[in-house]
């Protein structure tokens, strides 16, 4: 505030030994607020100095307490915008869509992940049905309107992709009564409950499975213990009982190593990995009339762990074998840019569309019955794509029914 005063004039009075002084004060404030205050008076000796003295510090006095008032104003009005601002940062870096609508279910607020979820650049003046395109979320908000109690639920929507949705509705405690929606995506999170639901399934069926006829082989041995052919023949198919369970044992060990750190790695050849995996399973093919080829360079040299890198090529080329009746089996080891690339392609069964997004979860098996036939444990290609991505690569699948199956993988050689 800035303040202005005019001259003082002293005027001799008709009558002897007096004065009379007139003041005039005019006061500026910054907001362009001018107070004007006039006064006349008659003053004798000391008087004059005591009314001056008197009429500085009222004008001080009211100055400091303008002062002092326009300055908390301006400090509110900081701390306001300041907290203002930091609720809508918080909205906006939420993970959690928000939308803010009025009594007419038009939109007055919507954060940027409520943007990117439902892909509207300005939804702001829309109303909720047109954004969401869910009748179900109008419902809870019309229903949060007429009662005032919040509502939760958990809704699946279409629209752009299929996604599950943690949704909060409840209503502003201002007289506005305005409506807010919450929005989270729990869809990854229900997926990953159905795959630990399917793994303890499948766990404990893997291992209850082999434990029954393990048991059932015994106490007939038990009873018939003379019977040499018998003792024979169920001892044989107990060995081969025990074997799935330590595989299934080792598989699961080697996902959980797997998923706790990374792999150990150092200079290795891919080429010649290749090679030593293809003599391994040739035995195999062969028992099914199955021709395993390999196309790879004299070298290949990457930067990998040796064992998975084995376990990577055995696992594919033991499942093309286990699924293919007919024809053989291509394995094809090469480098494009700066990857290195395995591919293993069958002429088997094929894997249908539906399936083939669910084919690297554990356990997962497409035909349950080939599968047991053929001794695994359904972690195989799970262990392929934990091991790869480990690397720092990508395994792709390309498949058609009845038209075989090439699993690609590609490996950063830098």
């Amino acid at each position: 505030m800035r303040e202005t005063r005019t001259p003082v004039w002293l005027i001799v009075a008709p009558w002897a030994g007096a004065a009379v002084i007139a003041v005039s004060l005019v006061l500026m404030a910054s907001s362009g607020l001018r107070l004007v205050a006039t006064a006349g008076l008659a003053l004798v000796g000391l008087g004059l100095s005591l009314a001056l003295v008197g009429a500085a510090h009222l004008v001080g006095a009211a100055n400091d307490a303008a002062l002092k008032s326009n300055h908390a104003s301006e400090t509110l009005a900081l701390e306001v915008q300041s907290h203002k601002d930091a609720l809508d940062d918080l909205a906006e870096g939420l993970d959690v869509a928000i939308f803010l609508v009025d009594s007419k279910l038009k939109i007055e607020y919507a954060n940027q992940t409520a943007v990117r979820l439902f892909g509207f650049d300005d939804p702001e003046g829309r109303t909720l049905l047109a954004v969401t395109m869910s009748p179900q979320i109008v419902h809870m908000v019309e229903r949060v309107a007429a009662s005032g109690e919040p509502a939760k639920d958990e809704l699946t929507f279409e629209q752009p992709d299929e996604q599950t949705m943690s949704v909060v509705v409840w209503r502003e405690s201002t007289e506005l009564q305005r409506i807010f929606v919450s929005l989270y995506d729990i869809t990854h999170l229900r997926r990953l409950e159905r795959v630990r639901r399917d793994f303890v399934a499948n766990v404990s069926h893997e291992l209850r499975t082999p434990l029954t006829t393990i048991r059932a082989m015994a106490e007939t041995l038990v009873d018939d213990p003379e019977d040499e052919e018998l003792r024979q023949k169920y001892g044989t198919r107990i060995v081969t009982e025990v074997d799935r369970l330590t595989r299934v044992a080792e598989d699961l060990l080697t996902l959980s190593s797997l998923e706790a750190g990374q792999a150990v790695k150092s200079d290795v050849d891919l080429a010649e990995i290749a090679r030593h995996v293809v003599t391994q399973v040739q035995p195999k093919a062969q028992k099914k009339n199955l021709e395993v080829s390999l196309t790879a360079p004299e070298a290949l040299p990457l930067r990998a762990n040796d064992n998975q890198m084995t376990q990577v090529l055995l696992n594919l080329i033991d499942n093309a074998i286990n699924y293919t009746q007919e024809g053989g089996v291509q394995v094809m080891v090469s480098t494009e840019e700066d990857h290195a690339v395995i591919e293993v392609r069958d002429t088997g069964i094929g894997i249908a569309l539906d399936h083939q997004p669910r084919i690297f979860e554990r356990f997962y098996r497409v035909d349950r019955g080939r599968s047991r036939e053929s001794g695994g444990t359904g972690l195989g290609l799970s262990i392929v794509r934990n091991i790869v991505e480990a690397h720092g690569g990508k395994v792709i699948l390309t498949s058609q029914l009845g038209h075989g199956s090439t699993f690609r993988v590609t490996l950063p050689m830098n």
